[in-house]
C-alpha cells in the first residue's frame, strides 16, 4: 500500500525548456530564482515483495538480487577507497549491467559516493542524497554527452547502434534514511501529457564548450512513485536515464529522488553508491 511522503518538483510556471549559459551576466541570479523547488505530497508504494513484477525494458527500472564477491566484506562497504571502489565494484558492475541488458560494449561514464557521515577528503566525488525529482539526461543530453564528452569524436559506429544509459544505485548498507524513489516510466510515456512534465534544463559554460542538458520535473497525477524499504547492499536498483531505441516514447529519462520518511528522520545517514554506465547494443 501506498504512502503519502514530499517530493521536490518544479513549478508548473515553467512551460518550455530552460536554458542558462553562465558566460552571460546575471545568469546565477536568474539560475537561483529557477531553482525554487515546490513540495508536493505524494504517493509511494514499497515494493518489497514485488520487486520482480517491475522490468527495466518495460519500467524504466528493476530491483536485481546480486550478491558481492566474496573479498568484499558487508562491514567494510561504507569504507572503500577510491583504488578499491575502482578496482572491485565499479568491474562487477559492469558484468551485472551487462547480464541485465545483453550489451555487446558497455564504457563507465562515472560514480559517486552519496555519504555525509565520513570524510569526504577520502573520495572524488562526495555529495548527499539529492532530494529533488529530476531526470539525468534528456535526449539531447544524453546524445551530445555519448558523442562530445564520452566517446571524444572517436568510434563513430557505436553511435548507430542502440544506446542505454544505466544507471546502477546500491545502498552500501541497510537503507532506512532518505531512500531513493523512482517513477514508473509507463506512468509518463503512457498517460496524456505525462512527457510534458518533463522540462529540459540546460547549462553551459566555456562559450559552450561545457554543457549539460538534464530534465526537472513537475508533479502528474498520473505519476507511479515506488521503493524498496529497508533495501540492502545486495539488492541494486537499475534504472534507464536514456535509451535511444525509445525516442518516440521520450527516451526513457526515468525520473527519481531521494525522499524523507518522518519514521527514521533520525536514522544513521545513507551510505550509497552509484555508477552510470553508457551501453551499446547490436541491433
Amino acid at each position: 500500500m501506498a504512502q503519502i511522503y514530499d517530493l521536490n518538483f518544479i513549478p508548473h510556471t515553467f512551460s518550455k525548456a530552460v536554458e542558462f549559459d553562465f558566460d552571460l551576466p546575471e545568469t546565477e541570479k536568474r539560475y537561483q530564482e529557477a531553482s525554487k523547488r515546490v513540495k508536493c505530497p505524494t504517493a509511494i508504494s514499497d515494493l518489497r515483495d514485488r520487486e520482480s513484477h517491475y522490468d527495466l525494458f518495460r519500467n524504466g527500472f528493476q530491483y536485481t538480487k546480486d550478491n558481492l564477491p566474496s573479498d568484499v566484506l558487508e562491514q567494510r562497504l561504507v569504507d572503500m577507497t577510491e583504488e578499491e571502489i575502482s578496482a572491485v565494484l565499479v568491474p562487477h558492475t559492469e558484468d551485472l549491467v551487462r547480464n541485465v541488458t545483453g550489451a555487446s560494449r558497455i564504457i563507465t561514464a562515472g560514480y559517486r559516493l552519496r555519504n555525509l557521515a565520513n570524510d569526504p577528503s577520502r573520495h572524488l566525488s562526495h555529495h548527499g542524497p539529492s532530494h529533488e525529482v529530476h531526470c539525468d539526461f534528456s535526449i539531447a543530453g544524453a546524445t551530445r554527452y555519448a558523442k562530445m564528452d564520452l566517446l571524444k569524436g572517436q568510434e563513430p559506429e557505436l553511435l548507430r547502434k542502440r544506446i542505454l544509459v544505466v544507471n546502477v544505485w546500491r545502498p552500501l548498507r541497510r537503507v532506512t534514511r532518505d531512500p531513493l524513489a523512482i517513477c514508473d516510466w509507463l506512468s509518463i510515456s503512457k498517460q496524456p501529457g505525462g512527457l510534458s512534465s518533463l522540462v529540459p534544463w540546460k547549462v553551459s559554460f566555456d562559450n559552450g564548450d561545457r554543457q549539460n542538458e538534464s530534465l526537472k520535473v513537475q508533479q502528474s497525477d498520473s505519476q507511479r512513485w515506488y521503493y524498496l524499504q529497508n533495501q540492502l547492499p545486495d539488492e541494486p536498483l537499475l534504472f534507464l536515464c536514456f535509451d535511444s531505441g525509445r525516442m518516440q516514447e521520450g527516451g526513457m529519462t526515468v525520473p527519481h529522488s531521494a525522499f524523507v520518511d518522518p519514521r527514521y528522520s533520525d536514522a544513521e545517514p545513507r551510505v550509497s553508491f552509484e555508477i552510470k554506465f553508457f551501453c551499446f547494443l547490436d541491433e
